[in-house]
């Protein structure tokens, strides 16, 4: 599906849903699902919490679908409710997942045949990855999902959490320096991870 028809089926679901046809939902389901599944593992480390978290979002969108402004877009609206619900699902419940397999499944997709000893760096790798993300604030973990796992700028991760782009830049700049930290004994092993270090321009 290219961007155009993308644009078409997602507003002729919103459209339908304003005028009260539910069935409409099933659309925007193909279409955001598996966004909003990674932001809420992301953020929750729980599989089953985020899936409740997704399935919750899509409720509040058939509650909420008029208060939605049909001149801006949807994406982001629907990524800020699946991140509060996210933060209010940790918020409720003490539980913390692994996220080892997650990340396992982003670093292997670089290299379909790895060796062996690759691997095994992957892996220790992965699970100090994940460590340290998971050792972040809610907040700040929310601020990784969106700028690594969905590629959204600065700008409109600050749109989707509804903060300054100063704070955005802060949680980021806290992020990278903890992964850098994290990560220093792979230096000698040739893994490249995109972590590098600067300074944020404004604090939250």
């Amino acid at each position: 599906m290219d961007d155009r028809e993308r644009c078409h089926d997602e507003a002729s679901a919103i459209a339908d849903l304003r005028g009260g046809n539910t069935g409409a939902l099933s659309a925007l389901i193909a279409l955001y699902q598996s966004d909003a599944l990674r932001i809420a593992y992301g953020i929750t480390s729980d599989r089953h919490m985020a899936e409740d978290v997704v399935a919750d979002a899509f409720v509040r969108v058939l509650q909420h679908i008029r208060r939605f402004d049909q001149t801006r877009p949807f994406g982001p609206w629907f990524h800020r409710i699946v991140v509060n619900r996210a933060l209010d699902a940790i918020a409720e419940s003490d539980h913390r997942g692994q996220g080892q397999a997650a990340a396992m499944h982003v670093l292997d997709r670089a290299d379909p045949l790895p060796l062996p000893e690759t691997l095994a760096i992957r892996k220790e790798m992965a699970e100090t990855v994940w460590a340290a993300v998971e050792a972040l604030s809610p907040s700040q973990r929310a601020a990784v999902v969106l700028r690594y796992y969905l590629d959204l700028d600065e700008r409109a991760i600050a749109g989707t959490l509804g903060c300054p782009v100063g704070t955005v830049k802060w949680r980021l700049f806290a992020a990278r320096r903890r992964l850098r930290k994290s990560l220093r004994g792979f230096q000698d092993a040739d893994v490249r991870v995109c972590v590098k270090e600067e300074s944020p321009d404004a604090i939250p």
